[in-house]
């Protein structure tokens, strides 16, 4: 008897969360995406493995946004495409709005360190705490040039260098 992979389970929860929300039968599913109702029993109880294109069937076939695509393939085994950019442009004239307030925030904060964000930890906007903080024990023109805050934190030219212990904390970080 074969043991089951907890990653497959993972996939197999995803996957019936999904079928059922949309109230589809695992033959209304395969014929969906293309493939037996018995592989998607399979794949449901965890003794099947996806390919990486039969999740992609998925996801198209459930219409599912960037984040929930992410999940899927992730629970799949599979790390999500790099093509799924973002849509969210702080910069743009329509988030004059919101480039105000968050600048606002961030002055409120000083002379606390603070950096804003995005989904996928680019910089979009730091304090002069932040840089004030940095200055001191990293040269500008790695600051100047930082643009992840996670590459930031963890590099050797960044602030990783002087974090104890670096490798075990990044280790925890990943799982």
């Amino acid at each position: 008897m074969s043991t089951l992979k907890s990653g497959n389970l993972k996939f197999a929860r995803f996957l019936f969360f999904w079928r059922s929300l949309f109230e589809l039968s695992q033959e209304q599913m395969a014929d969906r995406v293309n493939c037996s109702a018995r592989h998607i029993s399979r794949l449901e109880n965890g003794s099947s493995h996806p390919s990486r294109s039969l999740v992609t069937a998925i996801i198209s076939a459930f219409s599912l946004g960037q984040r929930d695509s992410n999940h899927l393939m992730i629970a799949a085994g599979f790390l999500p495409s790099g093509e799924q950019k973002s849509v969210f442009n702080i910069h743009a004239p329509e988030m004059k709005w919101l480039r105000k307030s968050m600048t606002l925030s961030l002055k409120a904060l000083d002379p606390y360190p603070s950096v804003l964000t995005d989904d996928i930890n680019d910089i979009l906007m730091v304090n002069r705490g932040w840089v004030g903080l940095f200055s001191q024990i990293i040269s500008a023109s790695v600051i100047e040039n930082t643009s992840n805050l996670t590459e930031f934190l963890f590099s050797r030219e960044g602030a990783g260098s002087y974090i104890s212990a670096r490798e075990n904390t990044l280790s925890v970080i990943l799982m």
